[in-house]
């Protein structure tokens, strides 16, 4: 999320910049620069951390953390599992549909486009490939293959005219642009953004394309009148009528803007790069409570402890997993999550019985018995509940020696992040 808000905050401000310093100038190659540069500059600028060093504040832990009840928490935090497909999560799905949706109106224009070459008449005029549609539709071309309604419809000016302009974007490598911009636009189809970038870079595209030496402009605007009333070519292709057709009567014949215009475009460049920077995401500093800025000594002290927890993390996982998995396979097929409360290291390094662990599936309650203790699941025996009990109190005490480490003297108490996994015809399944 925080991603896509550095994206959004770097093509916006871009944007902004271009509709109030270029848009209606004859700046076209600046114009086309900039927008490719800041579009590509929100992809990657938000992707890279601008820290590279991560500081996690963590606050001693002075009670047990309960585990949620009725997929809603009561204290503490709990962790999704690991097991969750994307059928988990609405927004996966919505996007997984909006770029299947976008990409099949895609590869429809492109059909479109295969559909007139196979049923067209076809023959070769120096660059290009000649595809004769019978079609009323304006011209429009494909990489080298040049889609026209019939060279019979075209007076030798207009001819003239239609071979220049496409030239013009088989020469300045539009097609280049157009593939980016395309694929962004399926992969980002909910962002509303990137189809202006997409717009206006087309729109720039033409405006280059109708820069033409030697031709009569009052008749080209008029060919151009004239194309725009047909039935609209295939977007994935560059038509001759493909831009708004005011702007580009308005821009016909224009000169190039001098050179200050230049030295404003190099720095509208400079002052996004910036901003893109000043966007970038960052390392998500977490904290429980509000803590004072903390010395050299006391981050090494920090560091030292995030180690200290991981480390017996993957012991004390492996150790629970392991004891615990001839009973645990006797479950229902499904996924379950193995919760602990807070547990104290003692100085000798042994863990310090507190209450026993919770067993639950991932999307279901926990309750306790009228002893106190929590059973696996309602519907389960209630021999494999007092068996599972019995060997986690087993565990917890013969739990390997681990890592101490203290704090004024003063042992701290560990919290064994929650396990999960799966059974799958009654075999133990984890990503441990």
């Amino acid at each position: 999320m925080e991603y896509m808000i550095n994206a959004t905050a770097t093509w916006l401000l871009s944007l902004v910049a271009y509709h109030f310093l270029l848009h209606g100038r004859a700046t076209y190659v600046f114009s086309r620069s900039f927008l490719l540069l800041t579009l590509i500059a929100g992809i990657i600028l938000p992707a890279i951390p601008l820290h590279t060093h991560t500081i996690a504040y963590i606050l001693p832990v002075s009670s047990p953390i309960s585990i949620a009840t009725g997929g809603q928490p009561i204290t503490g935090t709990t962790h999704a599992s690991p097991l969750t497909d994307i059928s988990a999560n609405p927004i996966a799905i919505i996007w997984v549909a909006g770029t299947v949706i976008m990409l099949a109106y895609v590869l429809r224009d492109i059909r479109k486009i295969f559909r007139y070459y196979r049923q067209a008449n076809q023959y070769l005029h120096n660059e290009w490939t000649v595809i004769e549609t019978g079609k009323q539709h304006p011209p429009f071309s494909w990489g080298s293959y040049l889609f026209i309604a019939a060279r019979s419809a075209y007076t030798h000016e207009e001819w003239h005219m239609i071979l220049a302009h496409e030239a013009k974007h088989r020469t300045l490598m539009h097609r280049t642009d157009v593939l980016l911009l395309t694929s962004l636009r399926i992969l980002l189809w909910f962002h509303p953004l990137v189809h202006i970038y997409y717009h206006q870079l087309r729109t720039v595209h033409e405006l280059q394309a109708d820069e033409l030496d030697g031709i009569d402009t009052k008749r080209y605007a008029h060919f151009l009148v004239e194309q725009s009333l047909l039935m609209a070519a295939p977007y994935t292709g560059h038509s001759l009528a493909g831009a708004p057709l005011a702007t580009r009567l308005r821009m016909l014949g224009r000169r190039p803007a001098g050179s200050a215009l230049l030295t404003r475009t190099v720095l509208l460049l400079v002052l996004s790069v910036s901003a893109g920077c000043f966007s970038g995401s960052h390392t998500e500093v977490e904290h429980t409570a509000d803590i004072a800025q903390p010395s050299v000594a006391e981050k090494a002290w920090i560091e030292a402890r995030i180690q200290f927890l991981e480390r017996n993390q993957q012991r004390l996982s492996r150790w629970f997993i392991d004891g615990l998995a001839p009973l645990l396979e006797q479950l229902e097929d499904g996924a379950y999550q193995i919760g602990t409360p807070t547990m104290y290291i003692g100085r000798d390094g042994h863990l310090i019985p507190n209450t026993l662990m919770q067993i639950r599936p991932v999307n279901g309650p926990a309750a306790a018995d009228s002893d106190g203790n929590i059973p696996v699941t309602g519907s389960i025996a209630r021999a494999l509940q007092l068996s599972i009990n019995s060997t986690t109190t087993q565990l917890i005490t013969e739990a390997p020696a681990l890592e101490i480490m203290y704090d004024n003297d003063t042992a701290k108490p560990y919290e064994l992040k929650g396990l999960f996994f799966e059974i799958r015809n009654h075999k133990l399944i984890t990503s441990l």
